[in-house]
């Protein structure tokens, strides 16, 4: 049934694209951002439960790694209700971005304090990656030198406490990735290596690729890091164009948006996939992929929505 709901991806992005831009005319941005922080911040209160012995038989229902591996390292980062950290690191950061550009709140700096706090503790690289680029350009945009050198000066405060508390897992970690098999045995490497197979897929007689099996995938391959490796053996070129089409049209969206909000919800969208490509996407993750969708149809409408509200009370007047 997986395999056969992977060929009507594109189908269902669209319809809940659809549902997403009917939502922007019923609900208003700051309803939205207010459901989206509240469900985020219960996924961080929930995260704490990993220092709780008792509670290791629910979150076992949830995470990606359970209580029962051998390193804690994976089960001790924060995931919520998402399974997997880097997933949660990165709608962590939307709720950031939201906080910070729509008034729903008077608690900004408390709530901002505990998404951050969340974040720190997914350890999500993806999302270190996504959090340092929307950072720099929304300090571009709109900070001063004053609020660059104090944002740097938290950022990293914070990245060394976590980091002392993580010190023996992240040697646990680093040994690991110095083993026998070398920087072979690291996910680098293995993101690095797909490229390469996805380039002889598509200059091969299996352009198209090999299907929609997830079996066969895992038979012939194993686990897959690289969202463009998994459409391109999947599909072939009609894969890729499909995931190029995801980031053309999100590109669009942000350029032709300029309200600060709105911009930069579309702009993580659109950093979202295109770091996600090589990495984890969130277009991809059964238990959130909807979201995505959901979002860019709700944001992108939003601006359109307000204009013909402006336009119809400016023709009453």
């Amino acid at each position: 049934i997986k395999d056969i709901i992977e060929c009507f991806k594109p189908l269902y992005f669209c319809l809940f694209f659809i549902v997403g831009k009917k939502a922007s005319e019923i609900y208003s941005l700051e309803s939205v951002a207010r459901f989206i922080v509240i469900l985020l911040l219960f996924g961080v209160l929930f995260s704490s439960l990993v220092y709780f012995q008792f509670s290791y038989p629910i979150l076992d229902l949830y995470k990606g790694r359970t209580s029962d591996e051998g390193n804690l390292y994976h089960f001790l980062r924060f995931s919520g209700f998402f399974g997997y950290p880097s997933m949660f690191g990165i709608y962590l950061i939307l709720g950031m971005i939201l906080t910070v550009c729509v008034d729903f709140t008077q608690y900004k700096k408390a709530t901002l304090l505990l998404l951050f706090i969340g974040f720190a503790f997914t350890m999500s690289k993806t999302g270190f990656v996504l959090f340092v680029l929307l950072v720099g350009y929304y300090l571009i945009m709109k900070g001063t030198v004053k609020d660059i050198i104090l944002t740097i000066s938290i950022f990293f405060i914070v990245f060394l406490v976590i980091t002392i508390y993580f010190f023996d897992d992240f040697l646990v970690v680093f040994n690991a990735f110095s083993s026998i098999d070398g920087l072979l045995s690291s996910t680098f490497s293995h993101r690095f290596r797909e490229i390469i197979l996805s380039i002889n897929i598509l200059t091969s007689e299996n352009f198209d690729g090999f299907g929609p099996s997830n079996t066969y995938l895992k038979i012939n391959h194993g686990p897959v890091e690289n969202v463009l490796f998994f459409y391109v053996f999947k599909f072939g070129y009609f894969g890729l164009i499909y995931y190029i089409n995801l980031i053309s049209f999100t590109t669009y969206k942000f350029f032709k948006e300029s309200e600060t909000p709105i911009k930069l919800v579309i702009l993580w969208c659109l950093l979202s996939l295109l770091i996600g490509s090589l990495a984890e996407s969130i277009t991809e993750e059964y238990k959130t992929l909807y979201f995505f969708p959901l979002l860019l149809g709700f944001f992108s409408n939003k601006k359109g929505r307000q204009k013909r509200q402006l336009t119809m009370l400016l023709g009453k007047v």
